[in-house]
């Protein structure tokens, strides 16, 4: 939970220059390297980024060389995890995954749950334990959040999320709640 006046996202990047270990499966994440750890890692972030080309590939644009060999992603993978998220009726609509991305123009609450559906994906595919989630339901209305929030519950269990919100429903779901503030934590629950 970060402060109101302190963008969430800088709480996040302050793990960056971070002072002691981080270890993830027993690995300092300094010794890793930076392309394999963002493939550990799945990421849902308040804007999201979208790139040039289809529907597909902004839902799957990771580097398949990164994945365990048993793992294709198909379209319906893709379709189911747009189905999920309530997306599918309006991306079929509009085309179909080989539709340009740009077309889709959704809104602002449609693109985060786009990401929802992208991190789905990607953690099912690459089977991460960490998730890391910055602002990520902060344009969604109340009735859709606490719905996505339901899905993530069954579609990251067992992972170790990592929640910066401001928003209640977003952290009604964790196991504690810790503030930074000043560069320092302290556990609120």
């Amino acid at each position: 939970m970060a402060r109101a006046s302190s963008p969430p996202s800088a709480q996040l990047l302050n793990l960056i220059n971070y002072k002691g270990t981080i270890c993830i499966d027993n690995r300092e994440i300094r010794t890793v390297c930076p392309d394999f750890l963002r493939s550990q890692i799945t990421t849902v972030t308040q804007g999201g980024i979208y790139l040039l080309g289809s529907v597909k590939f902004n839902l799957d644009p990771f580097d398949a060389s990164l994945r365990p060999s048993t793992c294709i992603v198909t379209d319906a993978m893709c379709e189911a995890m747009l189905h999920r998220v309530g997306l599918w009726d309006i991306i079929s609509a509009r085309g179909d995954l080989t539709a340009r991305m740009k077309d889709m123009r959704f809104s602002g609450g449609q693109r985060q749950l786009f990401q929802f559906a992208r991190a789905m994906l990607h953690h099912h595919t690459m089977r991460t334990k960490i998730v890391l989630m910055d602002e990520a339901t902060s344009s969604l209305d109340e009735e859709t959040e606490a719905r996505i929030a339901t899905i993530l519950s069954t579609a990251f269990a067992g992972c170790t999320k990592v929640v910066i919100s401001h928003g209640a429903i977003a952290l009604n779901s964790t196991d504690s709640i810790i503030r930074l503030n000043a560069g320092r934590a302290q556990l609120v629950r």
